[in-house]
């Protein structure tokens, strides 16, 4: 009876199939991270970038199908140098942060590329109008002494248009956006 019970343990298990393990955690390093964009107002490109974000990261090259990564980013923490332009784009022709002071990049696949590249496809929302958008990126994976790092660097334009962002004499269109993401997972 119990080789018999052992047995039936046995194909339960093996029926449920082999267990995944949720990819890693990672939390991010704000003073080595950095979420910078690039742009033009007035015919004159300039730099910016955004100082305060949340990332709930969990990602794995080895199960793609698992990770996933949702970023919020406080559009009210724009820093580009400049007080006028900083606070103009809070207003209502910018961000209208006062309605949406957040904005969202929420995957919804991944997949390698090659070369140690990967593509995450996501959502954006900004201004709470949402645009399906790849990010290509590369990522470094090491560990040292039981702690594992990550450095993640990738690049993506989108139209300031599409989320309806410069509007009137801010009007503009292409935004060059750059990550540089800075983890660890305990």
């Amino acid at each position: 009876m119990k080789r018999l019970a052992t047995a039936v343990a046995t194909l339960v298990l093996l029926a449920a199939g082999p267990s995944h393990a949720e990819p890693l955690s990672w939390t991010v390093d704000a003073d080595a991270s950095r979420l910078v964009f690039q742009a033009t107002q007035l015919s004159a490109p300039f730099e910016g970038r955004f100082r305060t974000y949340t990332a709930d990261i969990a990602f794995d090259p080895d199960d793609l199908a698992a990770s996933r990564v949702r970023v919020e980013i406080d559009v009210t923490s724009i820093d580009t140098g400049n007080a006028e332009r900083d606070t103009a784009a809070l207003g209502p022709d910018w961000f209208d942060s006062a309605n949406h002071p957040t904005a969202v990049f929420e995957t919804t696949s991944f997949s390698a590329i090659g070369d140690g590249g990967y593509e995450a496809r996501a959502r954006l929302t900004i201004r709470g109008e949402a645009q399906d958008v790849v990010l290509p990126f590369t990522i470094s994976i090491t560990e040292d002494g039981g702690r594992v790092n990550a450095r993640m660097a990738g690049e993506l334009t989108i139209s300031r248009g599409d989320f309806g962002v410069g509007r009137g004499q801010w009007a503009g269109d292409a935004v060059v956006i750059r990550v540089e993401i800075t983890a660890h997972s305990p």
